[in-house]
């Protein structure tokens, strides 16, 4: 994976983990990633909606609690 899909993943990641969680993840990054991470959040967007849709539903067919 190149370098810039691995920063639209973890923006991606960041985004669906909500401003809090991200927050405690991100704070143990370097000023540049947490840049390049932040950098990426527009254009990631849409697709953090629709993973997080996916997971919800992998979740409810898994029948996974919560």
């Amino acid at each position: 994976m190149a370098h810039e899909d691995k920063v639209a993943t973890a923006a991606t990641l960041m985004l669906i983990l909500g401003e809090e969680a991200a927050a405690n993840v991100m704070k143990h990054l370097s000023d540049d990633e947490v840049r390049q991470i932040s950098s990426r959040f527009g254009a990631v967007h849409g697709q953090a909606d629709e993973c997080a849709e996916q997971l919800d539903q992998l979740l409810d067919a898994s029948n996974f609690p919560g």
